[in-house]
């Protein structure tokens, strides 16, 4: 069920009565709505395709340089000043509620849950651009943010983030960065607890 069309009758409201075939205006609220939903539905598939594609193209070491700032733009996602790469090993089952907490805590920033594999299984990770934070010390005020946001993923596993990387056409080497550290991260606690304060020191 996704909702209800209700129609509700005043018992007296000192307007005349209206003859209207209530079930016909019900059902063409309930058609509009449902018509809506799935415009909304379209459009959030698309987007979630276009960030996809950016983040696996940036990954696999593929996107134009030139075309990765313009990609960005249209979803909203500044990088012409810089930005920090995140990536995150999701364990548990909700990868859009971490993708969504990404994007909520970060003005600006794409996140996107992506299918990887990783020492042989299939795993979801998910990849992150977060964009330069104010025009004083953006390198400050973004790699604060993104260490922000990797104790925040926490419940859902592990997390670690590049350097800030002021060049957007070696945004690629800022992903392989993050992932190098996830990987560093995810293999001992112990390590992770070392490490974890020099996260994002290149």
């Amino acid at each position: 069920v996704i909702g209800f069309a209700l129609g509700l009758v005043a018992v007296s409201n000192g307007m005349p009565s209206v003859l209207v075939d209530r079930e016909e205006v019900l059902r063409t609220t309930a058609l509009a709505a449902l018509a809506e939903v799935a415009v909304s539905d379209a459009r959030d598939e698309v987007a979630a395709d276009v960030r996809g594609s950016l983040l696996e193209d940036l990954r696999a070491r593929r996107a134009d340089p030139a075309q990765t700032v313009a990609r960005a733009a249209r979803l909203g996602c500044d990088l012409s000043s810089g930005a920090v790469a995140l990536v995150a090993e999701v364990t548990s089952a909700r990868p859009r509620h971490a993708s969504a907490l990404i994007t909520g805590e970060h003005s600006g920033a794409i996140a996107e849950p992506l299918t990887t594999e990783v020492a042989g299984a299939e795993r979801t990770r998910i990849y992150a651009l977060l964009p330069a934070r104010g025009p004083d010390a953006p390198a400050a005020r973004t790699l604060a943010s993104a260490k922000a946001i990797a104790e925040r993923l926490r419940p859902h596993g592990p997390a670690a983030f590049s350097s800030f990387c002021a060049d957007p056409a070696e945004l690629d080497r800022a992903i392989a960065e993050a992932e190098l550290m996830l990987d560093v991260i995810s293999r001992d606690e112990r390590v992770a607890d070392q490490l974890t304060a020099q996260i994002g020191n290149g």
